[in-house]
């Protein structure tokens, strides 16, 4: 379950990541503002990390991971809205829900790592859980870039994005363990 959350919200970060800026320069935003508002969101990253770790020890993880998925499709929402309505204030719920939450789910991963498997193989389990965020970002990417080709407009990719939040905030949701932040006893045997 932490792989694929892993994954799918990789997979959402890099659906938009790559594509972002062409797609503000396509709406009719002047070059340098997309470029800024991709900088932006990096900067702002920072500040959701550190935010999303003091709201998941306040509030717990499963709210707070669950907020983190519904801001970033929010975010994404924006950046879909602004192919078809180009305005700035959708350019700042674009860079505040997406940049806010870009990398926020990352601790609250690696928590959740530590609660389910206290003890040895952390590691092993971390590393694992890198790959499924090479191969998120990886197929994010390719399959971002392949529905831009065929269907010649960013939308399809954007809610491609917008579909992998939704698969990884439902991991969460659904799954026993991660909603309970405990295995069961027959998957600790």
């Amino acid at each position: 379950a932490l792989f694929a959350a892993y994954l799918f919200t990789s997979l959402s970060a890099y659906a938009v990541l790559p594509q972002s800026v062409a797609a503000l320069i396509e709406s009719g935003f002047a070059p340098l503002l997309a470029a800024s508002a991709f900088g932006m969101m990096g900067f702002l990253s920072t500040l959701g990390i550190v935010a999303v770790g003091a709201l998941s020890d306040r509030f717990g993880r499963l709210i707070t991971v669950t907020l983190t998925y519904i801001i970033t499709i929010s975010g994404v929402l924006c950046l879909i809205a602004i192919a078809y309505y180009p305005s700035l204030i959708l350019l700042y719920g674009f860079i505040l829900g997406f940049g806010l939450m870009q990398g926020a789910r990352g601790p609250i991963i690696v928590a959740l790592i530590s609660v389910l498997y206290p003890g040895g193989g952390v590691g092993s389990i971390f590393g694992t859980m890198s790959m499924a965020m090479g191969i998120g970002a990886a197929l994010g990417s390719w399959l971002s870039g392949l529905l831009h080709q065929t269907v010649g407009g960013y939308t399809a990719s954007f809610g491609l994005a917008v579909l992998g939040s939704t698969i990884g905030m439902l991991v969460f949701l659904l799954v026993p363990s991660l909603r309970h932040e405990r295995l069961n006893a027959r998957a600790q045997k």
